[in-house]
């Protein structure tokens, strides 16, 4: 059988003299493949394989269980230019994308992937959290931005955490974080352009750490 899906290419090792197993985040879940010859200098399809990139792929499923699936054809729709700089950003996709397996989550990250990739090199900490708080939100972990978690007071909201479920008021949290990054947390419920309008860089590393944190409890 064989199928088209889109695609971010998360992991790519080397098998063989010319050939390369990959591991993609695909509209189908968290798929591996076969690419045979992609290392080969007349390869068209190595350059449309580049780690991190937006991609179409034609998968041909192998009748035979045992057999890995292969890979036909693959075309770029979004190349990330790689940048030593922003190896931190790599490694954060990398890690938390792949925890991705079902087909209906993967499509809502390669939607959100598509709507802010482009601004990864100006905005790294943005970017990164807005795609970490995509991840929470599929997962069904998303906070409550309309109140305090406790007691739905929409007044004297003084903090936010996540594993508490959202915003708190002064009657509900002894700790306090300043409005600009209340502020911020709440745009992170929007689109990226909105939330990156009304985040600062400061505030944007801040949300970036507390969502790491998070994540790395709870999936």
């Amino acid at each position: 059988m064989e199928y088209e899906t889109r695609a971010i290419i998360l992991n790519r090792q080397d098998i063989n003299e010319y050939d390369e197993i990959i591991s993609a985040l695909s509209e189908n879940g968290k798929i591996t493949f076969f690419a045979p010859g992609v290392r080969k200098s007349t390869s068209k399809n190595n350059l449309n394989l580049q780690l991190y990139s937006l991609v179409n792929l034609e998968i041909i499923e192998s009748k035979q269980k045992k057999l890995m699936p292969r890979l036909k054809r693959a075309s770029l729709i979004k190349q990330i230019p790689i940048n030593i700089m922003l190896k931190r950003e790599y490694d954060d996709i990398k890690y938390f994308f792949s925890k991705i397996t079902s087909s209906t989550k993967a499509l809502i990250i390669i939607d959100a992937f598509l709507e802010c990739i482009d601004y990864l090199a100006e905005a790294k900490n943005k970017v990164i959290s807005y795609l970490l708080y995509k991840i929470i939100k599929v997962e069904g972990l998303a906070p409550r931005f309309d109140g305090c978690v406790e007691c739905q007071r929409k007044e004297h909201l003084v903090d936010f955490e996540f594993h508490r479920g959202g915003f708190l008021c002064t009657f509900h949290s002894q700790s306090s974080k300043s409005i600009s990054l209340l502020r911020s947390l709440y745009w992170l419920n929007t689109t990226y352009t909105s939330f990156s309008d009304s985040c600062s860089f400061y505030d944007a590393s801040l949300i970036r750490k507390m969502l790491i944190q998070y994540l790395i409890e709870v999936i």
